[in-house]
């Protein structure tokens, strides 16, 4: 049964702005996310976070449970936009796309599968680029059915796209986003994207063991790195230390604190959350 981790409702939440407020949801590995965006405020008004049971693959059951739970799921809004974590995605260049190209990248890298559709996401910003993706076939089918107006996207095209969006420094650039279960990384370097990829994980040391592995494999050597992190990280710990020490900068992405209240915890730490901002911008 899914776990509520986090309960946020403004208490200026009414019904007078319904008609323009957006439901922003990202299904991952191990969390869901619920996020309202006011279409008064452009701000994000209500925010709920529930983590999954692990192993649990019985999509219907578990949303059912999610809308039982949430203040949420159950309401009407203009228009739902939902990002999903399959680790089954690709990048592919706009002028190469296609479906049946997309069909075929996929089982090249992952196999064959009729368990799942495939959706892709244009990147807009940077290069022009398409992420083509698997998605389950039965979590789409009760998402889409639950919400009228719903847009399928994947949570590797809101991160490039976010990355391609800003002036970044010299040499390697490092984003990695910190979940309990898992961590997305991407790695730019003189506005080329060369990786984005998710990593499963047990202990902090196998963030590390990841991040010394890719820094091997792409050849970081003498170059100049930089990294920036943000999610579910502990601060005040070893692991930062010690990734810290394979870079030549480290910085903590955080929310903007004009719009920082619905992600505002006593429990935790305001970066734990900026992955989930991110997506509302």
């Amino acid at each position: 049964m899914p776990q509520k981790i986090i309960d946020y409702h403004s208490i200026s939440t009414d019904n007078t702005g319904a008609e323009t407020d957006q439901l922003i949801l990202q299904i991952g590995i191990s969390e869901v996310a619920c996020m309202v965006k006011s279409g008064l405020t452009n701000l994000v008004e209500e925010f709920e976070l529930y983590r999954l049971d692990a192993g649990d693959d019985n999509w219907p059951d578990t949303f059912f449970q999610l809308r039982i739970s949430s203040d949420i799921l159950n309401r009407n809004f203009k228009e739902t936009h939902c990002y999903y974590q399959s680790e089954e995605a690709i990048l592919i260049p706009q002028e190469k796309f296609s479906i049946s190209a997309a069909e075929d990248y996929l089982a090249l890298v992952f196999g064959e599968s009729h368990e799942h559709d495939i959706k892709y996401d244009t990147i807009p910003a940077g290069e022009s680029m398409v992420n083509a993706y698997r998605l389950k076939k039965i979590i789409h089918a009760v998402v889409g059915k639950q919400f009228v107006l719903y847009h399928p996207h994947h949570t590797y095209s809101s991160i490039v796209n976010g990355l391609f969006t800003k002036e970044l420094p010299e040499g390697f650039f490092v984003k990695i986003q910190c979940y309990s279960k898992h961590i997305i990384v991407a790695v730019m370097k003189e506005k080329k994207l060369l990786l984005i990829q998710t990593f499963l994980y047990q202990a902090p040391e196998d963030i590390l063991y990841h991040v010394m592995n890719l820094r091997q494999q792409l050849s970081f050597n003498d170059t100049e790195s930089h990294l920036v992190l943000c999610g579910m990280l502990d601060t005040e710990t070893l692991l930062l230390q010690q990734l810290s020490g394979l870079f030549n900068s480290t910085t903590i992405e955080k929310i903007d604190p004009h719009a920082a209240k619905a992600f505002t915890n006593k429990d935790f730490p305001l970066h734990y959350f900026t992955p989930f901002y991110n997506l509302t911008l």
